[in-house]
């Protein structure tokens, strides 16, 4: 169950992340994609 909501948590990184970007806040997209890789890594 944990891991399924780890899953939809990328996913959702994921989705938000272009509007992240288009809204000019790169370096807040950056921190989030870490973010991302470090969840990614615990799966």
């Amino acid at each position: 169950m944990k891991r399924v909501l780890q899953i939809l948590k990328i996913i959702q990184l994921f989705i938000f992340l272009p509007f992240e970007i288009s809204n000019g806040s790169k370096r807040r997209a950056y921190m989030r994609i870490k973010k991302m890789m470090v969840a990614a890594n615990l799966l």
